[in-house]
């Protein structure tokens, strides 16, 4: 989350903020569902097996990839405590884990 010097998600942004490709290929919106997919299938898949506390596992997708596409942001532009990664990760255990405090 905290390398600053390679952001695939500045190389994104930059690629799809010109207008004639954000118009005609939606690559980003098709990643984004498919890993959305994935990844509620898999906390799905936890939850059956009780490994993962009974959340809304669009929510905790949401929170993954945002908290972490946030940092990613960030960390271009500012300086980003160590300990912030650390935190976030430790909240989404805390969300899914059993007995995580």
């Amino acid at each position: 989350m905290r390398d600053y010097e390679n952001s695939f998600s500045l190389a994104i942004c930059e690629f799809f903020s010109d207008p004639a490709i954000s118009k005609t290929d939606n690559s980003v919106m098709k990643q984004y569902e498919v890993s959305k997919s994935a990844w509620i299938e898999l906390i799905n898949y936890g939850i059956s097996t009780k490994e993962f506390n009974l959340v809304n596992p669009e929510s905790v997708f949401h929170v993954i990839v945002f908290a972490y596409q946030g940092v990613r942001m960030y960390s271009r532009l500012m300086e980003i405590d160590h300990d912030v990664p650390n935190q976030i990760i430790n909240e989404i255990k805390r969300l899914l884990l059993p007995g995580e405090i």
